[in-house]
């Protein structure tokens, strides 16, 4: 069994809740970034997730490198934005080669982000590259806070026959900024 959360803190609140009433030692409990990083962790080859100041850094000379129109601000929310959507390229095409600069320019630094690892993960499931995390259901809370990518890997986990069940409240979503859906 696994369960799913945003948040660090939400996912150890989780475990202890858990483990006061039942053996936990076949249940596994994190948040959906952990979860892929542990799928991908052997396709990661020495890459890691970007400092703030590097990811900062980044987004200036991809607005640079890119001839971007866009302040830093924008060019931020479009990049986060475009990492949230497993198919990024079908965005309006300043976007996408702003994004693509940028994700080149990470490549090129050894870095990957928490958007990236998990598209990739999603994309790898899809061609039989990663399997699931290996579990038979699959709980997750907050389900009104999941992005796009997020659903992508709740479905090919779905698609791949384990069992989802997911708990929501459109009233309580927080991580629409976040591109929730």
């Amino acid at each position: 069994v696994g369960l799913v959360t945003f948040a660090n803190p939400a996912a150890q609140e989780m475990r202890e809740r858990l483990s006061a009433r039942v053996d936990v030692s076949r249940v596994k409990v994190s948040t959906f970034d952990a979860f892929a990083r542990q799928q991908f962790y052997p396709f990661l080859n020495g890459r890691r997730p970007p400092k703030f100041f590097e990811r900062q850094i980044l987004i200036r000379r991809a607005i640079e490198d890119s001839g971007s129109a866009f302040d830093e601000e924008t060019a931020a929310s479009v990049i986060e934005e475009l990492n949230c959507r497993l198919y990024p390229e079908e965005s309006a095409k300043e976007c996408v080669e702003l994004f693509e600069v940028y994700r080149e320019l990470m490549e090129e630094d050894g870095l990957i982000d928490f958007g990236e690892v998990a598209r990739q993960v999603v994309l790898k499931m899809m061609s039989g590259e990663i399997e699931p995390i290996g579990v038979t259901h699959l709980l997750v809370d907050e389900f009104q806070d999941t992005a796009p990518v997020q659903l992508a890997w709740l479905a090919e986990h779905w698609k791949k026959g384990v069992r989802v069940t997911v708990v929501g409240d459109d009233d309580q979503s927080i991580y629409g900024f976040r591109h929730a859906m």
